[in-house]
């Protein structure tokens, strides 16, 4: 299996670190998930390799289950996507992220690469039907998770994001191991802050370049602050807050702060 997919899932946590469920990792400033993992909350923290960051959710289509997040404080991109691709019936698939330690690595089998799925909520989507491998019952925790294609000799791509699992029918309270993945061109187009006219750009994996203006507009915010704080030092010192010699120190941290900030 490619690793290039392990990239792309986040995990979602509340302020209190407690778990939410995955997302799926969409640029540099946007996460997809499963809105049932984040219907009770508004703000998260979403962990992405080593670092958390705050997010915001910002569109919920309830319907369809899904969810999109904002990034308060934009990640650098490990690796990019692969592009997309359409999965075929009999492929293979995985998804990297787990819940925890102790749970298993899904992977199995396409059982239809596009079907129309009913929702709980009522909506109707697009979806990948998919068989498991690993008949675990209960596939809490894995809501959110990016799937990726397994193909032998094919480089993996991406077939959805986990939404729903279909109940097992003679006994309700034990899960079948069918999951349902929803595609992610239509789900992505429902999102006013994506939009079509950039769902093919950023399916491409191209990353969004920061404007020249935004970075003017950046290194301004910055040196305002830093006078700012230049001033509270002097006016720190004269109430007698601050010994005197320290001051030079404490404007040169200042200064080294503007500088490496403007610079990133």
């Amino acid at each position: 299996m490619s690793s290039n997919q392990d990239e792309i899932h986040v995990r979602l946590l509340t302020d209190s670190l407690q778990p939410l469920g995955a997302g799926l990792l969409y640029n540099r400033h946007f996460v997809l998930t499963a809105n049932h993992c984040v219907r009770r909350v508004d703000r998260v923290l979403v962990e992405y390799g080593e670092v958390r960051v705050p997010g915001v959710v910002r569109e919920r289509v309830v319907d369809h289950d899904t969810a999109l997040i904002q990034l308060l404080d934009p990640v650098e991109l490990i690796a990019p996507w692969r592009p997309l691709d359409t999965c075929l019936g009999g492929d293979g698939w995985y998804t990297s992220y787990r819940p925890t330690t102790k749970d298993p690595v899904l992977s199995g089998r396409v059982d239809e690469p596009s079907v129309e799925y009913k929702c709980e909520n009522g909506g109707t989507v697009i979806a990948a039907q998919l068989i498991t491998t690993q008949t675990v019952g209960d596939y809490a925790g894995y809501s959110g998770s990016p799937v990726a294609r397994d193909r032998p000799g094919a480089p993996a791509t991406m077939i959805g994001m986990l939404i729903e699992q279909y109940p097992d029918r003679q006994n309700p309270d034990r899960a079948s191991n069918v999951l349902f993945a929803t595609t992610l061109q239509p789900t992505l187009r429902q999102f006013s802050l994506i939009g079509p006219e950039n769902s093919i750009v950023e399916l491409q994996y191209i990353p969004r370049q920061r404007e020249p203006v935004a970075r003017e507009k950046k290194a301004s915010e910055l040196l305002d602050a830093g006078e700012e704080y230049l001033q509270r030092i002097q006016e720190w010192a004269a109430r007698g807050l601050l010994p005197i010699e320290e001051i030079p120190a404490l404007q040169a941290m200042v200064a080294r702060q503007v500088i490496e900030k403007g610079l990133s």
